[in-house]
């Protein structure tokens, strides 16, 4: 069980006083003595907010990444050139896929980038890959990939494999974290491509735990139908939450309408925030 968590929103959509905002994300996580990187945004403003946070890549023990997309994945050079030599990498294999969108009936690619697959083929032996539940440190897991079982979450026919043919993306590479907080489960998410509801009993099946403590992080409900909506507002109270975090790609109706429907659990979360997750309190800053 981790006594203190703390995770610092490196990268978001929205940030406070002298940070910098870019569409992308990335968390700094310090759970007892180990640190995590988690995602790394586009790339454009980690080094100013790590050095406003005053936080040094070359303490961390590990980098995960939640999948290949260009706005978790850019900022992986810069964070390349600070970590130290024996920092592993967990990541799916699909993260080295190529990977588009398509909008207007054109592709543009939105995976990561070649400099960026060179440094992580690069590594040999400390690249580990998690298509499976992954166990990073004590106490603190990821997902690997999450089984696609509600149907109301199926992904929208916007992201693809090859630009030439539509040769569907089904994002298979995304992934969360967990963690076995003195407080209960904390639940991490990048964009939750495979769903809030298919992320979150995934995880009460790995775990056996029928309560989780916190949701925090991108949940990919821009211009979600109200059903949609509904049911994840129903898959909060399903696992009685106590605090529950949207940011990134969430999107602000969206965040706003679960708000309504969970005021009392619904916490900001942007760039510069602070969870701080222990057994005697939780403050937020």
């Amino acid at each position: 069980m981790i006594k203190n968590l703390k995770i610092t929103v490196v990268v978001d959509n929205t940030a406070a006083g002298k940070l910098y905002a870019e569409h992308g994300l990335a968390y700094y996580i310090e759970c007892d003595s180990k640190r995590i990187f988690f995602d790394s945004g586009q790339g454009k403003v980690i080094r100013h907010n790590c050095d406003k946070l005053d936080i040094d890549p070359l303490r961390a023990n590990a980098f995960v990444l939640s999948h290949g997309h260009y706005d978790h994945t850019g900022g992986m050079k810069y964070l390349s050139e600070h970590f130290s030599d024996n920092v592993k990498v967990y990541l799916h294999p699909g993260v080295l896929e190529k990977k588009y969108a398509k909008d207007n009936d054109k592709f543009r690619y939105n995976g990561t980038a070649k400099k960026n697959k060179e440094w992580l083929k690069s590594i040999g032996k400390r690249l580990v890959f998690t298509e499976k539940p992954t166990n990073v440190f004590k106490d603190v897991w990821v997902t690997g990939e999450i089984p696609r079982i509600h149907k109301i979450e199926k992904i929208k026919k916007k992201c693809f494999l090859r630009k030439d043919i539509n040769y569907p993306d089904y994002l298979v590479d995304d992934q969360s974290m967990f963690f076995y907080s003195a407080k209960g489960i904390v639940v991490l998410l990048g964009c939750c491509h495979s769903g809030i509801g298919n992320t979150l009993d995934y995880i009460s099946k790995l775990t056996g735990e029928k309560e989780i403590y916190a949701v925090i992080g991108g949940m990919h409900l821009k211009d979600v139908s109200k059903e949609r909506l509904d049911f994840t507002a129903k898959i909060l109270k399903k696992y009685k939450l106590k605090l529950f975090a949207p940011c990134h790609c969430t999107g602000q109706k969206s965040a706003a309408y679960l708000y309504a429907k969970n005021p009392d659990i619904f916490d900001e979360c942007y760039t510069g925030k602070t969870f701080i997750i222990n057994g005697l309190e939780r403050l937020l800053s």
